[in-house]
């Protein structure tokens, strides 16, 4: 009995058995290559399904810790809430106070304040004094408000938990409604800018000034009384003539060079 690639005279020639043997032996590398092809998609499908699995309970582990926090954090709102009202009150502003119970957030006069808001677990350093990454804390069962930006060095204010369990509201209110003003007085002053940015374009062209290479150059300000910002850059060789005809034209329009800064 013969292998069934080995050459018998059954063939006619060696080509007819070559072809033969090259047929069958690309059809086991084919059905070899779809039988790896298949091992490595099913492989890639239960990795997929099983990180998709990750994922899906990641989030819901997610969800549950956000939906703790928020209930935990509503008690503290409210009584923030309470506070700023009181103190809105007391100095008869009609601002709006709005606790939006369903996600943890609260609002004073349309600005959301919820990013000023820290509620954190007080935790005591039990190794002081080693790096970092070796520190070891002991949650100490009470909680700190902090107010402020805290990737802002000295912006946070921290108000710690008495010892009846409360907090001093009020400042924690004073501290919001402070920041508040200041959030609208800053909104207010970049309109005002924006405007005067307007006015400040249109008075170049018409006085012919080219952005970034004249010498003088007008920008907006600030301020709704004097909206130009006006910056000179001399440097020149003058007579003693034109140096005494320009102070004298800069003193016309309220300008003193003698003074250190302009008003």
């Amino acid at each position: 009995m013969t292998n069934e690639h080995e050459f018998s005279p059954e063939h006619d020639n060696i080509d007819q058995f070559k072809d033969e043997y090259d047929a069958d032996k690309a059809a086991k590398d084919a059905a070899e290559a779809a039988r790896l092809e298949a091992e490595y998609a099913a492989k890639r499908q239960a990795e997929r399904e099983a990180y998709e699995q990750a994922q899906k309970e990641r989030d819901a582990k997610l969800a549950e810790e956000r939906k703790q926090r928020i209930v935990r954090d509503n008690a503290y709102l409210a009584n923030i809430a309470g506070a700023v009202r009181s103190a809105l009150i007391i100095a008869g502003s009609d601002r709006e106070v709005v606790h939006d119970t369903e996600n943890g957030k609260l609002s004073i006069a349309g600005i959301d304040m919820s990013s000023k808001i820290h509620i954190e677990r007080d935790r005591k350093l039990l190794n002081p004094g080693v790096a970092s990454w070796r520190r070891r804390y002991e949650d100490k069962g009470t909680f700190s408000i902090k107010i402020g930006n805290n990737y802002r060095r000295g912006d946070c204010q921290k108000y710690p938990q008495r010892k009846n369990g409360d907090h001093d509201y009020a400042r924690i209110a004073a501290d919001l409604l402070q920041r508040v003003n200041n959030v609208i007085t800053s909104n207010k002053r970049a309109d005002v800018r924006k405007n005067n940015s307007k006015l400040a374009l249109e008075l170049a062209d018409k006085l012919g000034l080219r952005r970034f290479t004249s010498p003088l150059s007008l920008e907006g300000s600030d301020q709704a009384d004097k909206p130009i910002t006006v910056t000179l850059r001399v440097d020149r060789i003058m007579t003693l003539t034109q140096v005494e005809d320009m102070v004298r034209a800069l003193k016309e329009i309220g300008i003193d060079p003698a003074k250190a800064h302009w008003e």
